[in-house]
């Protein structure tokens, strides 16, 4: 039975993780967090592995410091398990402009795919920028890195972010399960066009995520650009690639993207397909791309390409316009029968 009551016993921010609020009441108390658990006779571990053990720890720290539970001392790790996938809890990435502010560690910060700051538009950071050594939760207490002592700062050089996913996230987390399903079903959604920007590969997100947040952050919004475009026909020729470009040969298509950009880079790809994909002509409806383009994106001949289309797809669906353009919307429905011919032309 517990006997006494923390001396210092700070108020749970609103936002506050779990874990950050157990860090902090343990360093105002100038305690490690494990020695929390010596005020009971309970045999607790912390951090705890079972739903039965965080219960505890949470029943635990509320006769502490006699805030509720439930109301202040809710730990988001106890969702359900379907939304287990959205975080990772041992990965800290934060906003030092947030830490400078006020000096917690913020719920959201856990999302795998929240990365920038949605109020100040900055990526997230795991490291000091001056040392490279990984922040601590006593680093953000104190507001400055505990390897170099630099200090965090309310203002940054880095260069403003727009990531439309993080400010999606921003907008409707709230802990709640409602809301974690909407983050679900948004994240779920987004996965097919990471895929598409990325080369057709998933592997190595996890290593870029961790390793280059701001990368990470690029990435993610030149897709959700393509997600959110309301343009039926760059929907239907993204989607169709990427439903197709992990399934068969052709997967490494997409590298030719560098070939067509300025400034070549995976995170582009979302600009050069409203830049050409999207082009418009007077009498033409839908968006249409050139055949020399498609030869540049798919590294192939151009003029053995130009004949596998005009084989391949009816003369009534061809441009009539000499100027050698496929509709988007077309070329996703004879897309197989391209290749087919393209690859009988030897």
């Amino acid at each position: 039975m517990i006997d006494q009551k923390l001396l210092c016993r700070p108020t749970p921010e609103v936002d506050e993780s779990f874990q950050s609020y157990v860090e902090r009441l343990a360093f105002y108390n100038h305690v490690k967090p494990q020695d929390l658990l010596l005020f009971s006779q309970a045999k607790l571990k912390y951090p705890a592995t079972s739903r039965e053990q965080k219960l505890s720890i949470l029943t635990l720290l509320s006769e502490l410091t006699e805030y509720s539970e439930s109301e202040d001392l809710f730990d988001i790790r106890l969702v359900p398990k379907e939304y287990k996938t959205l975080f990772d809890f041992d990965f800290k990435k934060v906003c030092q402009k947030c830490l400078y502010d006020r000096a917690y560690f913020r719920d959201i910060w856990s999302l795998k795919n929240y990365v920038v700051c949605a109020e100040h538009r900055t990526p997230l950071s795991s490291h000091c920028l001056s040392c490279g050594k990984m922040f601590s939760f006593e680093s953000a207490f104190l507001k400055k890195c505990d390897g170099c002592n630099s200090h965090f700062r309310g203002t940054s050089n880095a260069q403003s972010v727009y990531d439309p996913i993080s400010e999606y996230i921003f907008k409707v987390f709230d802990g709640s399960d409602s809301a974690l399903k909407e983050i679900t079903k948004k994240i779920k959604q987004l996965q097919p066009y990471i895929r598409l920007i990325n080369n057709g590969r998933f592997e190595n997100i996890e290593s870029l995520r961790k390793g280059n947040l701001t990368g990470f952050a690029r990435l993610q919004a030149s897709s959700a650009e393509l997600m959110l475009d309301n343009d039926k026909s760059v929907e239907a020729f993204s989607k169709y690639l990427a439903s197709k470009v992990n399934k068969n040969e052709w997967s490494k298509a997409l590298n030719g993207f560098r070939d067509v950009t300025s400034n070549p880079s995976e995170y582009e790809f979302a600009d050069v397909m409203k830049r050409t994909i999207l082009e418009r002509t007077g009498d033409i409806g839908d968006g249409a791309i050139s055949y020399d383009l498609l030869a540049k994106i798919w590294k192939l001949d151009a003029s053995k390409l130009t004949l596998a289309i005009q084989e391949s797809v009816p003369d009534e669906v061809l441009i009539k316009t000499g100027r050698h353009k496929i509709r988007c919307s077309d070329f996703t429905n004879y897309w197989e029968h391209i290749l087919a011919a393209y690859s009988d032309l030897g």
